[in-house]
Protein backbone atom coordinates (compact mmCIF):
# COMPACT_ATOMS: atom_id res chain seq x y z
CA UNK A 1 0.00 0.00 0.00
CA UNK A 2 1.70 3.49 -1.03
CA UNK A 3 1.74 6.24 1.20
CA UNK A 4 -0.93 8.25 -0.55
CA UNK A 5 -3.22 5.16 0.11
CA UNK A 6 -2.41 5.05 3.89
CA UNK A 7 -2.72 8.71 3.99
CA UNK A 8 -6.31 7.98 2.45
CA UNK A 9 -6.87 5.62 4.83
CA UNK A 10 -6.25 7.59 7.90
CA UNK A 11 -8.22 10.03 6.68
CA UNK A 12 -11.02 7.81 6.06
CA UNK A 13 -10.98 6.76 9.52
CA UNK A 14 -10.56 10.09 11.22
CA UNK A 15 -13.96 11.59 8.99
CA UNK A 16 -15.39 7.86 10.62
CA UNK A 17 -14.67 8.71 13.92
CA UNK A 18 -15.36 12.48 13.73
CA UNK A 19 -19.14 11.86 12.26
CA UNK A 20 -19.68 9.22 14.59
CA UNK A 21 -18.47 11.93 17.34
CA UNK A 22 -20.54 14.61 15.52
CA UNK A 23 -23.72 12.19 15.20
CA UNK A 24 -23.45 11.49 19.45
CA UNK A 25 -23.24 14.91 20.03
CA UNK A 26 -26.41 15.76 18.12
CA UNK A 27 -28.19 12.67 19.77
CA UNK A 28 -26.85 13.45 22.86
CA UNK A 29 -28.18 17.46 22.69
CA UNK A 30 -31.35 15.70 21.36
CA UNK A 31 -31.89 13.97 24.16
CA UNK A 32 -30.93 16.50 26.72
CA UNK A 33 -33.42 19.51 24.93
CA UNK A 34 -36.29 16.53 25.66
CA UNK A 35 -35.52 15.80 28.69
CA UNK A 36 -35.37 19.66 29.76
CA UNK A 37 -38.96 20.08 28.06
CA UNK A 38 -40.05 16.66 29.51
CA UNK A 39 -39.14 18.17 33.03
CA UNK A 40 -39.87 22.14 32.68
CA UNK A 41 -43.55 20.65 31.49
CA UNK A 42 -43.49 18.97 34.80
CA UNK A 43 -42.63 21.53 36.69
CA UNK A 44 -45.22 23.99 34.55
CA UNK A 45 -47.81 21.38 36.09
CA UNK A 46 -46.77 21.42 39.54
CA UNK A 47 -46.73 25.37 39.52
CA UNK A 48 -50.19 25.72 37.80
CA UNK A 49 -51.85 23.08 40.53
CA UNK A 50 -49.81 25.54 43.17
CA UNK A 51 -51.60 28.48 41.78
CA UNK A 52 -54.90 27.07 42.48
CA UNK A 53 -55.94 27.16 45.93
CA UNK A 54 -57.43 23.55 47.33
CA UNK A 55 -60.97 23.33 47.78
CA UNK A 56 -61.50 22.13 51.18
CA UNK A 57 -65.52 21.50 52.14
CA UNK A 58 -66.45 21.45 55.75
CA UNK A 59 -69.56 19.58 56.69
CA UNK A 60 -70.16 20.98 60.33
CA UNK A 61 -72.60 18.73 62.64
CA UNK A 62 -75.93 20.05 63.41
CA UNK A 63 -76.44 20.64 66.28
CA UNK A 64 -80.04 21.44 67.80
CA UNK A 65 -80.60 23.81 70.43
CA UNK A 66 -83.85 23.40 72.18
CA UNK A 67 -84.94 27.06 73.57
CA UNK A 68 -86.76 27.08 76.62
CA UNK A 69 -90.43 28.44 75.99
CA UNK A 70 -91.28 32.06 76.78
CA UNK A 71 -92.78 32.36 80.19
CA UNK A 72 -96.33 34.05 80.09
CA UNK A 73 -96.48 36.32 82.57
CA UNK A 74 -99.26 39.18 83.68
CA UNK A 75 -98.27 42.35 84.64
CA UNK A 76 -100.31 44.12 87.15
CA UNK A 77 -100.14 48.02 86.64
CA UNK A 78 -102.49 50.62 88.87
CA UNK A 79 -103.70 52.83 86.59
CA UNK A 80 -106.07 55.34 89.44
CA UNK A 81 -107.73 56.44 92.13
CA UNK A 82 -111.26 58.18 91.67
CA UNK A 83 -113.59 59.01 94.21
CA UNK A 84 -116.75 57.00 94.68
CA UNK A 85 -119.07 59.96 95.09
CA UNK A 86 -120.22 61.95 92.15
CA UNK A 87 -121.06 65.50 92.56
CA UNK A 88 -121.26 69.07 90.64
CA UNK A 89 -119.57 72.29 91.25
CA UNK A 90 -119.33 75.69 89.55
CA UNK A 91 -115.88 76.29 87.82
CA UNK A 92 -115.55 80.06 85.67
CA UNK A 93 -119.43 80.51 85.71
CA UNK A 94 -119.86 76.68 84.76
CA UNK A 95 -121.50 73.68 86.61
CA UNK A 96 -119.71 70.71 86.06
CA UNK A 97 -119.52 67.19 86.86
CA UNK A 98 -116.90 66.54 89.82
CA UNK A 99 -115.89 63.60 91.78
CA UNK A 100 -115.78 64.84 95.61
CA UNK A 101 -113.39 63.47 98.05
CA UNK A 102 -114.41 64.33 101.72
CA UNK A 103 -118.38 65.05 101.96
CA UNK A 104 -119.22 65.55 105.51
CA UNK A 105 -121.16 62.69 107.33
CA UNK A 106 -119.63 60.06 104.15
CA UNK A 107 -117.08 57.83 104.62
CA UNK A 108 -113.57 58.65 102.20
CA UNK A 109 -114.30 56.32 99.48
CA UNK A 110 -111.91 55.49 96.64
CA UNK A 111 -112.40 53.32 93.33
CA UNK A 112 -108.75 51.66 92.77
CA UNK A 113 -107.95 51.14 88.51
CA UNK A 114 -105.70 48.52 87.66
CA UNK A 115 -104.87 47.06 84.25
CA UNK A 116 -102.57 44.66 82.81
CA UNK A 117 -99.79 45.24 80.55
CA UNK A 118 -98.32 41.69 80.62
CA UNK A 119 -98.71 39.08 78.27
CA UNK A 120 -100.82 36.26 80.09
CA UNK A 121 -103.97 36.81 81.73
CA UNK A 122 -104.61 38.01 85.27
CA UNK A 123 -106.91 35.63 86.50
CA UNK A 124 -108.91 35.40 89.51
CA UNK A 125 -108.34 38.94 90.71
CA UNK A 126 -109.36 39.78 94.16
CA UNK A 127 -108.72 43.36 95.78
CA UNK A 128 -109.13 44.81 99.11
CA UNK A 129 -108.46 48.68 100.68
CA UNK A 130 -109.06 50.26 103.64
CA UNK A 131 -108.45 54.65 104.13
CA UNK A 132 -107.47 55.26 107.32
CA UNK A 133 -108.12 59.19 108.71
CA UNK A 134 -104.70 59.42 111.09
CA UNK A 135 -103.80 62.35 113.30
CA UNK A 136 -101.15 60.55 115.95
CA UNK A 137 -100.62 57.17 114.25
CA UNK A 138 -97.34 56.93 112.15
CA UNK A 139 -97.43 55.63 108.92
CA UNK A 140 -95.39 52.38 109.96
CA UNK A 141 -98.29 51.71 112.40
CA UNK A 142 -101.08 52.25 110.11
CA UNK A 143 -99.17 49.52 107.81
CA UNK A 144 -99.32 47.59 110.58
CA UNK A 145 -102.60 48.16 111.45
CA UNK A 146 -103.58 47.15 107.82
CA UNK A 147 -101.70 43.91 107.66
CA UNK A 148 -103.37 43.06 110.71
CA UNK A 149 -106.88 43.38 108.98
CA UNK A 150 -105.69 41.58 106.11
CA UNK A 151 -106.30 38.88 107.80
CA UNK A 152 -110.08 39.04 108.37
CA UNK A 153 -110.52 41.12 105.50
CA UNK A 154 -112.73 39.56 102.73
CA UNK A 155 -111.31 39.73 99.48
CA UNK A 156 -114.29 40.11 97.39
CA UNK A 157 -114.81 40.97 92.96
CA UNK A 158 -113.48 38.58 91.22
CA UNK A 159 -112.30 39.15 87.81
CA UNK A 160 -109.82 38.53 84.90
CA UNK A 161 -107.65 41.46 83.45
CA UNK A 162 -106.92 40.88 79.52
CA UNK A 163 -103.97 41.35 78.46
CA UNK A 164 -102.39 44.87 76.41
CA UNK A 165 -104.47 46.40 78.85
CA UNK A 166 -107.70 46.24 76.84
CA UNK A 167 -109.43 45.60 80.40
CA UNK A 168 -109.75 47.20 83.36
CA UNK A 169 -109.92 45.35 87.06
CA UNK A 170 -111.67 48.02 90.45
CA UNK A 171 -112.71 47.50 93.66
CA UNK A 172 -113.14 50.13 96.48
CA UNK A 173 -111.37 51.24 99.86
CA UNK A 174 -113.53 53.10 102.34
CA UNK A 175 -112.73 54.26 105.34
CA UNK A 176 -113.80 53.50 108.97
CA UNK A 177 -115.39 56.54 109.94
CA UNK A 178 -117.17 58.99 108.58
CA UNK A 179 -115.49 62.43 107.95
CA UNK A 180 -117.05 65.73 110.34
CA UNK A 181 -116.53 69.28 109.73
CA UNK A 182 -113.45 69.03 112.52
CA UNK A 183 -112.19 66.26 110.18
CA UNK A 184 -112.20 68.79 107.14
CA UNK A 185 -110.59 71.49 108.86
CA UNK A 186 -108.31 69.35 110.30
CA UNK A 187 -106.90 67.84 106.72
CA UNK A 188 -107.31 71.05 105.47
CA UNK A 189 -104.38 72.24 107.91
CA UNK A 190 -102.66 69.13 107.85
CA UNK A 191 -103.18 68.35 111.54
CA UNK A 192 -104.79 65.00 110.69
CA UNK A 193 -103.74 62.62 107.06
CA UNK A 194 -105.57 60.34 105.18
CA UNK A 195 -103.77 56.79 103.69
CA UNK A 196 -105.07 54.67 101.58
CA UNK A 197 -103.82 51.24 101.55
CA UNK A 198 -104.63 48.26 99.48
CA UNK A 199 -104.04 44.74 98.22
CA UNK A 200 -104.72 43.37 95.27
CA UNK A 201 -104.33 38.65 94.50
CA UNK A 202 -104.61 37.19 91.28
CA UNK A 203 -103.54 34.36 89.18
CA UNK A 204 -101.65 33.66 85.90
CA UNK A 205 -99.38 30.64 83.93
CA UNK A 206 -96.44 31.16 86.37
CA UNK A 207 -98.17 30.63 89.56
CA UNK A 208 -100.31 33.03 92.06
CA UNK A 209 -99.16 36.85 92.98
CA UNK A 210 -99.94 39.74 94.99
CA UNK A 211 -99.23 43.75 94.74
CA UNK A 212 -99.34 46.20 97.84
CA UNK A 213 -100.22 49.48 97.80
CA UNK A 214 -100.17 52.35 99.92
CA UNK A 215 -100.58 56.06 99.16
CA UNK A 216 -100.96 58.91 101.18
CA UNK A 217 -103.33 62.28 100.15
CA UNK A 218 -101.04 65.48 100.12
CA UNK A 219 -102.41 68.27 102.30
CA UNK A 220 -103.81 70.76 101.92
CA UNK A 221 -106.32 68.35 100.57
CA UNK A 222 -108.27 69.15 97.61
CA UNK A 223 -111.18 67.60 96.54
CA UNK A 224 -111.92 65.10 92.97
CA UNK A 225 -109.41 65.46 90.49
CA UNK A 226 -107.68 68.19 92.32
CA UNK A 227 -106.45 65.48 94.96
CA UNK A 228 -102.82 64.49 95.12
CA UNK A 229 -101.60 61.43 95.88
CA UNK A 230 -97.69 60.47 97.52
CA UNK A 231 -96.04 56.57 97.72
CA UNK A 232 -95.83 55.51 100.84
CA UNK A 233 -92.71 53.48 101.92
CA UNK A 234 -93.83 50.68 103.92
CA UNK A 235 -96.45 49.01 102.11
CA UNK A 236 -95.74 48.70 98.13
CA UNK A 237 -93.97 45.16 97.39
CA UNK A 238 -95.51 42.53 95.32
CA UNK A 239 -94.39 39.16 94.03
Amino acid sequence: MSIAEKHLKVAAILALVGGIGVALTIWGAVRSGTAQAALQAQIDRIEKHTEIPPTVTVNPPVVNVNQPPAVLRAELGFEKLVSSYDGTAIINGNQVAIHPMLLIGRPVSQNLYFTNTGTAIADKMTGVGIVYIASTETEQELTAKFKQALHKLKYGNFGTLETAGRSEFWFTATSEGVITQDDMEKIRKGAERIYLFASVEYRDPSGAHYAHYCRSLQTPAMNGEDAIWHFCNDFSDHR
